[in-house]
């Protein structure tokens, strides 16, 4: 007869046939932030920060370039979540391979696109120098600044895997922002020439290792997954891009020299405290989605790996197509209505360029390891080869040595 089955062993069985539920929120947000990167340019390309601002109405734009503006810190904190648990090794260190080779193949191709397209002439000297001083892929600051934290997480993570408890975590966290973004950022006051600055902001500069503490601090501390949160998330960044719109119509109502165009006295920067909140929260809505579906967890991973590149030839895309759009939309309020349209684009194209890079990588890094592990394969079937030769010869050897 068969063995009856239990109804906790059927259960046990469904649970190990059905698909693995897969954390996919990181890959959101990176290919998130890659849009927004996308998008934030266009109020650079438009001509939107020349534009005055004297209607009330205009808020609206303004609150969509600082949700944009989110993008690098986002980035950022990113950074910090994923690199937490890195430390010193070899296999770290040759991690770094992959991201030099991504910039190096975008920095030939907006070169290239330089020389097409304004006519810039590059000798092998000025391409070599600008490689180094990251001018080559003109928006390739960012890769400059990844390279840095990367060399540095390690010694990083020691010291803050190194703390005691959650307290002193949080602690290093809250003084490292003190000091940074909010160091540079956070004034009491409503006259620009009287107000007071809270914090010392001597080392305001460092705000990238700030935000990469936050992400390692959320990787080790990560709050539950409750749809209060969520609302409360929502909350603080709908509160942080608030005060960032509002401040900034006021600001720029004050511009009388400029013309009443796009200010904001203390915010426009990376390393600013309401920027640093709204991409804290978006990340905290997004980084802990999940999925069980193989074919979505493979294309947000597929397409969460090649942000980077999509990242630095965006540059190509957004200089190629902006002059034409600006001609079809010659207002700012029909370029506005026809954003979408533009950022979709640039950002399709610029993924689908990323995509070739990384994946031509990949395929290349692949038969890399390939070939190098077939040569292992046939050393150690010659070393293998070579003692069983010796261990045939003893019992000859010693049957001679026994006739003798």
């Amino acid at each position: 007869m068969s063995k009856e089955i239990t109804t906790a062993e059927a259960q046990e069985i469904l649970q190990e046939s059905a698909p693995k539920q897969r954390f996919v929120g990181i890959d959101i947000v990176k290919i998130l932030a890659a849009l927004l990167v996308v998008s934030i340019h266009f109020f650079l390309y438009s001509g939107f920060y020349g534009e005055p601002i004297d209607e009330a109405s205009e808020m609206i734009p303004i609150m969509f370039r600082w949700l944009t503006y989110s993008c690098v810190p986002i980035f950022m904190i990113t950074t910090g979540y994923l690199m937490k648990n890195k430390t010193i090794s070899k296999k770290y260190y040759l991690g770094l391979v992959k991201i030099i080779a991504v910039y190096l193949v975008m920095s030939v191709l907006c070169a290239i696109f330089d020389h097409l397209h304004y006519g810039k002439e590059f000798t092998p000297w000025t391409f070599v120098r600008g490689l180094f001083m990251f001018s080559d892929a003109p928006y390739s600051w960012y890769v400059e600044y990844h390279i840095c934290i990367l060399l540095l997480a390690p010694f990083i993570n020691l010291a803050f895997n190194g703390l005691k408890n959650k307290k002193h975590q949080l602690t290093l966290v809250v003084t490292a922002l003190a000091l940074t973004a909010f160091g540079r950022s956070f004034f009491v006051g409503f006259e620009r020439d009287i107000q007071i600055q809270i914090f010392p902001d001597y080392f305001s500069g460092s705000y990238g290792i700030a935000y990469y503490l936050a992400g390692a601090y959320i990787r080790q501390n990560p709050p539950k997954r409750t749809i209060m949160n969520k609302i409360l998330y929502l909350m603080g960044m709908a509160l942080a891009l608030g005060w960032n719109t509002v401040t900034t119509y006021y600001h720029s109502t004050l511009n009388v020299e400029g013309n009443y165009a796009f200010s904001s006295w203390h915010y426009n920067d990376y390393g600013t405290w309401p920027v640093f909140l709204v991409s804290l929260f978006i990340f905290l809505l997004l980084f802990d989605i999940s999925s069980k579906n193989k074919i979505v967890i493979k294309v947000l991973q597929v397409l969460g790996e090649a942000t980077l590149g999509c990242y630095l030839i965006s540059y190509v895309f957004d200089n190629s197509q902006y002059s034409e759009f600006c001609g079809i939309y010659p207002t700012m309020a029909e370029r506005l209505t026809h954003a979408p349209l533009i950022i979709g684009k640039n950002f399709l194209a610029s993924m689908g360029v990323a995509l070739v890079v990384h994946n031509l990588y990949n395929l290349i890094a692949w038969l890399i390891r390939k070939i190098n592990q077939s040569r292992k394969d046939k050393k150690a079937a010659a070393l293998e080869a070579a003692e069983g030769v010796e261990t045939e010869a003893e019992p000859a050897m010693a049957s001679a040595a026994e006739q003798e």
